[in-house]
Formats: C-alpha cells, structure tokens, sequence
C-alpha cells in the first residue's frame, strides 16, 4: 500500500511540474482604481491606457503616475461613473475608440481637451491680442500664431465665432451680419 501511495505522488509530481517550471509569478501592480476593477488596458507609442469602472486614464512614465483622459463629456450612470469595457487604439489615424455601457465613441488621440471646450461653447471665448508698448511689430506674428495654433483646428462657425463674431458681439451688443 506504501509502495503505491508512493508512485501515485511521484506520478504526480513528474506530471505537474512540468506545468509549473516555465510559468513566472512576478507581476508588478501598475494603476489600482478605487472600484478595483480595471476592464481593459491598450498600449500607444510611449503612453498605457486603462479602462475602468471610473473611466480612462493614461500614464506616460510606465505606470508610475496616472491621469484621467478625456473623460469629462462621456455619459454617466446614476452614481457618476462611465464604465470603460473596451479601448481598442488606431495608431494610423491616431484614435481611441471606447465601449461603455452607454455606447461606443472615439477621441482624437492627439486632442486637447480646449478644443472640445471651445466647440461645445464657441460663444464664450474670443482671441485678442494686448498691443502694449513694442508688441504692435509682432502683432502679425502674435495673431499668426493664434491662427495657426488655435483656429485651425476648429470647425469654421466655431473659429470664426472665437476669432471675431464673439468681440463683435461683446463691443456692439449686436450679432455679426455676413
């Protein structure tokens, strides 16, 4: 009975730890959300994107630090959270696409959150230029660089309202007539 019990536990052995050899234990935690639940992780050129019960977040030093990513506008259950189930990262057009539990969506991975904010209040914003004492011989490059930086971007109504439908309106009292 000895002898059987024994090659029953060295059978079990031999079978097992080959199983176990290969298999590495060291994982190191990189983002703890405070639901505990993280859904969905992608990686994008320097940057780690999770998803969680609370949203997106993105870190840019491995792990280290992590913020929340464009986040704000997306829908909400009643306790103020957008579950994130699924990111999936288009490095060709550069986009993030999302599955919450309120629909699907994408972002521009290289959106800045202004820009969002001047398209959804365009008539709250208006580009001016200070032109104090030695900047009126920079004032084109001043205003050039607003063009360039800032409007571009923006859809036409939105640009033209930031540029200067929304100073008309503020020194006049009046809309712009095209």
């Amino acid at each position: 009975m000895q002898l059987k019990l024994f090659f029953i536990f060295l059978l079990s052995v031999l079978i097992a730890f080959p199983a176990y050899a290969g298999i590495s234990t060291s994982w190191k935690l990189l983002y703890q959300p405070r639901q505990r639940i993280v859904k969905t992780i992608s990686v994008y050129e320097e940057k780690i994107f999770i998803g969680t019960g609370n949203g997106i977040f993105v870190s840019k030093d491995n792990g280290e630090s992590w913020e929340r990513f464009n986040t704000a506008s997306l829908q909400k259950d009643i306790s103020g959270n957008s579950t994130i189930n699924w990111i999936s990262l288009d490095e060709e057009n550069q986009r993030i696409y999302i599955a919450t539990t309120f629909g699907a969506y994408y972002s521009e991975l290289g959106n800045i959150e202004w820009k969002k904010l001047f398209e959804e209040f365009p008539d709250r914003f208006v580009i001016g230029s200070d032109i104090n004492t030695g900047r009126f011989d920079n004032y084109d490059r001043v205003m050039d660089t607003f063009r360039s930086i800032v409007l571009k971007d923006l859809s036409k109504a939105t640009a033209e309202k930031i540029a200067f439908k929304n100073a008309w309106r503020f020194m006049t009292g009046k809309e712009w007539e095209d």
